[in-house]
């Protein structure tokens, strides 16, 4: 079973950073990512380690993959192609960011 697996037509956006995955086989990839254009979900993946992981990712749409390392055998397939952004509603994540930048600043900034 996938570390996690997003469904279809949700709003659910789930972020999964600086982690170390060791020694992850099997018949399903990592991250089974299910969104379909159009929704406004998402998956953040960012400054993790994949080590020795036969399959990181299925499925490419609104999934944000940035600062990851691959070693030992892990296979990059697509995340290569797709890395560091694929988005296709840029509008609903420009809005995320644009938020997560001011609450950022506006914490750091007191």
């Amino acid at each position: 079973m996938s570390f996690i697996r997003t469904s279809a037509n949700t709003n659910d956006s789930f972020s999964v950073t600086a982690n170390i995955f060791k020694n992850v086989t099997g018949g399903e990839s990592l991250f089974e990512n299910n969104f379909q254009a159009g929704d406004i979900g998402s998956l953040y993946v960012a400054n993790n380690q994949f080590d020795n992981v036969v399959d990181v990712l299925a499925g490419e749409i609104n999934t944000i993959l940035v600062n990851n390392t691959y070693t030992n055998g892990t296979l990059q397939e697509s995340i290569e192609d797709t890395s560091p952004v694929v988005i296709p509603n840029p509008n609903a994540s420009l809005i995320v960011m644009l938020i997560s930048f001011y609450l950022i600043v506006r914490r750091y900034s007191r």
